[in-house]
C-alpha cells in the first residue's frame, strides 16, 4: 500500500472514530442533564411545600410567583414598622391579610387532595398556643 493511500485510510479512520463519539455523547449528555433536578433560590417554605404536596412544575411555578408577591407585600409592611419603630394594629391586619390571600390563591393552584392537606396545615399553624393551665407548668 503506498504511503498516501495508508495515510487517507488514517485519517478517515480517525474522522469516523471521531463522529462516533461524538453522536455517543451527544445522545447521552441530554439524558444525564435530564435527570438533574434544576437548582433553585426557592425559601425552605417552597421546598418543604414542593415536597409534601408532591407539586408539578407548573404549580410550582404559580406558587412561587403568589410566595414572591405575598413577600413583597410584608417586605413593605416591615419598612412601614421600622421607619414607626412600633407594630400599629392596622399594619398587622395588612400582614394578616396578605397572608391570607397568598394562603387563597395557592389553594387555587392544588388539586382537591393537595388543597385539603394544605387547609388543615394552614389551620394548625394559625391556631393559637393552647393556654390552659397545665400548659403553663
Amino acid at each position: 500500500m503506498r504511503p498516501a493511500n495508508r495515510l487517507k485510510l488514517w485519517l478517515n479512520a480517525v474522522g469516523l472514530s471521531a463522529f462516533v463519539a461524538g453522536v455517543a455523547v451527544g445522545l447521552s449528555v441530554p439524558a444525564i442533564y435530564a435527570t438533574i433536578e434544576p437548582v433553585t433560590d426557592d425559601s425552605p417554605f417552597l421546598v418543604l411545600l414542593r415536597e409534601e404536596y408532591q407539586l408539578r412544575p407548573g404549580q410550582m411555578e404559580q406558587i412561587r410567583r403568589i410566595w414572591e408577591q405575598r413577600e413583597a407585600e410584608i417586605e413593605i409592611v416591615n419598612r412601614m414598622v421600622y421607619e414607626l419603630d412600633s407594630v400599629p394594629v392596622f399594619l398587622k391586619n395588612r400582614v394578616d391579610e396578605a397572608k391570607r390571600r397568598a394562603d387563597d390563591r395557592i389553594e387555587v393552584v392544588l388539586d382537591s387532595v393537595q388543597r385539603e392537606k394544605y387547609r388543615r396545615s394552614v389551620d394548625e399553624s394559625d391556631r393559637p398556643p393552647d393556654k390552659s393551665p397545665e400548659s403553663e407548668k
